[in-house]
């Protein structure tokens, strides 16, 4: 991993207390409700298909798609593509943790190259009390100590956001992402 606070979007204060040099950020929507919801949401997090309609394209390092059985996996690693200029490319991340409850399912991908940014993406779906279901991404970042974050920060932070709302759009694959 190329941070030291491993797992930190486990914790529940994570967005008012970022450990030092990192930003953290989340998006949520209600994407439905009711337990049909809740499960066919689920499972499409767990498939990775979020991920194609979020823009990203998900693989494991094999080059194999992504699926809930890779998900299963002892600390598989995934490798994310996106073209988004000036940043396009790909980021390799390995799954730190995954939760699996009757009201919740989540997973939270590592880092595992620090440019542009090292850290943690937790993507989740939660079935409240009031029978709403929604989906939750959150990033808790810190810019690479490379000279060049200074002309490209705007970029990546902005890049960040955008990747956020497109996640959790994508888990309601009843509407369209774009």
């Amino acid at each position: 991993m190329t941070y030291a606070t491993v797992g930190v979007t486990a914790e529940p204060d994570v967005l008012r207390f970022p450990p030092a040099g990192f930003r953290a950020g989340t998006t949520t929507r209600r994407i439905g409700s009711g337990a049909d919801r809740f499960s066919a949401a689920s499972a499409d997090l767990l498939s990775g298909a979020f991920f194609d309609r979020a823009g990203l394209g998900a693989t494991t390092l094999g080059g194999s798609p992504v699926d809930s059985t890779v998900l299963r996996g002892e600390s598989p690693t995934i490798h994310l593509t996106h073209s988004w200029w000036p940043l396009s490319g790909g980021e390799d991340y390995r799954v730190i943790y995954a939760i699996r409850d009757d009201r919740k399912v989540a997973f939270a991908l590592g880092t595992l190259s620090e440019w542009p940014v090292s850290g943690e993406r937790l993507f989740s779906v939660e079935w409240r009390d009031d029978d709403t279901v929604w989906s939750e991404v959150t990033t808790v970042t810190a810019l690479s100590p490379h000279w060049t974050r200074f002309l490209i920060a705007p970029f990546v932070r902005l890049r960040e956001q955008v990747i956020r709302v497109r996640c959790a759009r994508a888990l309601n694959a009843v509407k369209s992402v774009g």
